[in-house]
């Protein structure tokens, strides 16, 4: 799991998702998808945060990445 500010930074992110993407939480927090994506999937997510955030509603879901070490995840 992993929750995100308004500003799309992460603010919290549970122990799986940690390992998923192969840094500590410590390392995560403060950063963006941009920090562990490539530059045009992490444009896709941020793009889908700011509709979020304009929407005003909770929302759920998961997204396929690529993660720099070639290995495909769901989140």
């Amino acid at each position: 799991m992993i929750i995100k500010g308004a500003d799309s930074r992460f603010r919290f992110l549970n122990h799986a998702a940690s390992v998923l993407l192969g840094k500590s939480r410590d390392e995560l927090i403060g950063g963006t998808d941009h920090d562990i994506l490539p530059a045009e999937q992490a444009d896709r997510i941020r793009d889908m945060d700011q509709h979020v955030v304009k929407s005003g509603q909770d929302v759920s879901f998961e997204e396929e990445i690529s993660l720099r070490m070639e290995q495909q995840v769901p989140l």
